[in-house]
């Protein structure tokens, strides 16, 4: 196809390595006023571009889509829910002016906004490259904002293994560092919210199990209410498990995080 440009990568710019290292080096060669980004494992619907500029406001420097995981499953099905409430807490956010995070997978930048940070080769080190972008164009006084539209809905391929998801969950969790303190307490306290469900039943089970069925129940009407967005069936029942799986990720995140020198994501080592 006369209109796919392939520019090849030998070197590093900067301190710059994988996605990031990729976008410094191509962007140049764009001629756009936006630049449309995903990953090559993202299969991106028809309307997408179209979407993502009709949600576009002058202020707005970044804007991320909606990524869901194909559920074939309770594996990727456990995986398509954490998705769909973190894109639903962040959608939420944004109503309410704070953007604090877009997702690489699914996301626009304009050039407006990349060409005040001095392009992606100015962006600090960091393994979560979109976040790293959004705090730069932020600091230039441009808003950002996410979209939860079934025009911009994207399926990114699941993780088949846990060491690959694990590997995933480092990487979020050096993301989620660079979030306000307040934000990162939260998501901590979300994360062990299991673990003192089980201490308080040991003492009181009547009262942890009704803990864990109102949250359960909360984050049923979450995904159902994203879902209801997206226009977007999905599996119920999958939410029972997924109490287990939020700690067992969230801990195994944070702990290779602490503990791991090198993360290895998709074939190459940071």
């Amino acid at each position: 196809d006369p209109r796919i440009k392939v520019i090849p990568i030998k070197k590093n710019l900067k301190n710059l390595v994988g996605k990031a290292n990729v976008l410094a080096h191509i962007i140049p060669h764009c001629k756009s006023e936006y630049y449309f980004i995903t990953d090559a494992d993202v299969r991106v619907p028809p309307a997408w571009i179209k979407t993502i500029l009709a949600g576009f406001n002058t202020k707005d420097g970044i804007i991320g889509g909606t990524t869901i995981v194909p559920v074939t499953d309770l594996w990727s099905g456990l995986q398509n829910i954490d998705w769909l409430l973190a894109q639903g807490l962040l959608s939420t956010a944004t109503k309410f002016g704070s953007t604090l995070a877009v997702s690489g997978t699914n996301m626009m930048v304009s050039r407006e906004a990349c060409e005040s940070i001095g392009g992606y080769q100015n962006i600090p080190y960091s393994l979560t490259e979109d976040i790293g972008l959004l705090l730069a164009v932020k600091q230039q006084g441009y808003s950002g904002s996410n979209l939860l539209h079934p025009g911009c809905m994207a399926l990114t391929e699941v993780q088949t293994g846990v060491k690959s998801l694990l590997a995933q969950r480092q990487r979020w969790t050096f993301g989620v560092f660079k979030l306000p303190a307040f934000i990162v307490l939260l998501l901590f306290i979300r994360a062990l919210f299991l673990f003192f469900v089980l201490l308080v039943s040991l003492v009181e089970p009547v009262f942890g199990c009704t803990l864990y069925i109102l949250k359960t129940l909360t984050d049923l009407i979450l995904a159902k209410k994203i879902t209801g967005y997206l226009r977007l069936n999905w599996t119920y029942w999958h939410i029972l498990f997924f109490e287990i799986y939020w700690l067992v990720m969230s801990m195994g995140g944070a702990i290779s995080y602490l503990f791991s020198i090198n993360n290895n994501w998709k074939g190459k080592k940071y």
